[in-house]
């Protein structure tokens, strides 16, 4: 977590002093604020910092823009609170972007929280700016098309989620949110097979056992796939469709 000391006199930043280290009043949560993905067609991403008073006085902190990156206007509100003894505030951050990078890359920049004579504090943060080319499912396969029920040797749907970026010296991992596979057949959608959330970027595999969501076996037929895949962020929601028969 980030933290505010009040200024101790004749300290050196280079050695450890108890005394500053227990001049400490102001923490921030988080220290480093995420903002998620600026995604192509999104100008502003928003967060919320909590700011707690962990000193004996009565703080009065008022914030305001320390860095921030070429064509980004940060707003903060409230710009200034009073932080009783013990209690925490939060506040709220707003970054919109008047023009956007190319991807993959990202925006960052810093608040600067001033409680008091000698109590500074920093809080960073960050927004990735990916880049905008669906799809994040891709290599999606079914090891058969046709198959009986059988829980001992399912079919296996495999595939690969989200996306690595960028270079191998400045990688961006693009991850998903949520990733799930329906079941359907014709157009009536029958449940929900499988449902992870936050999801890194990897090649993940699923048995498909001929079972429907509430665990019944499915009757002879044809059925179709449905995997969805969504971004972290917002951005182009992934949908691939995969038919298959059951015996």
């Amino acid at each position: 977590m980030a933290t505010a000391r009040a200024g101790v006199a004749g300290s050196d930043a280079r050695l450890a002093n108890p005394v500053a280290a227990s001049a400490v009043e102001l923490i921030a949560e988080p220290p480093l604020v995420p903002l998620g993905a600026l995604h192509r067609g999104r100008q502003a991403l928003s967060a919320r910092i909590s700011l707690r008073n962990v000193s004996r006085r009565r703080l009065e902190v008022r914030l305001s823009p320390a860095t921030r990156a070429a064509g980004v206007v940060v707003r903060i509100r409230p710009d200034r609170v009073v932080v009783r003894p013990g209690r925490a505030r939060v506040v709220g951050i707003t970054i919109r972007a008047t023009t956007r990078p190319a991807g993959p890359g990202a925006l960052r920049g810093a608040i600067r929280a001033v409680a008091g004579p000698g109590a500074r504090l920093r809080i960073d943060w960050s927004a990735a700016v990916p880049i905008d080319r669906p799809p994040v499912v891709t290599r999606v396969a079914l090891s058969r098309s046709a198959f009986a029920p059988d829980d001992q040797r399912p079919a296996v749907l495999s595939l690969v989620a989200g996306r690595v970026d960028g270079s191998v010296e400045r990688p961006q991992l693009l991850p998903l949110s949520r990733l799930e596979i329906e079941l359907h057949r014709g157009r009536r959608r029958l449940g929900t097979l499988a449902r992870l959330r936050d999801v890194l970027p990897g090649r993940y595999a699923f048995g498909v056992t001929g079972r429907g969501p509430r665990g019944a076996r499915l009757a002879p037929g044809r059925y179709l796939l449905r995997v969805v895949g969504v971004p972290v962020g917002g951005g182009r929601v992934t949908r691939i469709d995969l038919p298959f028969r059951v015996k």
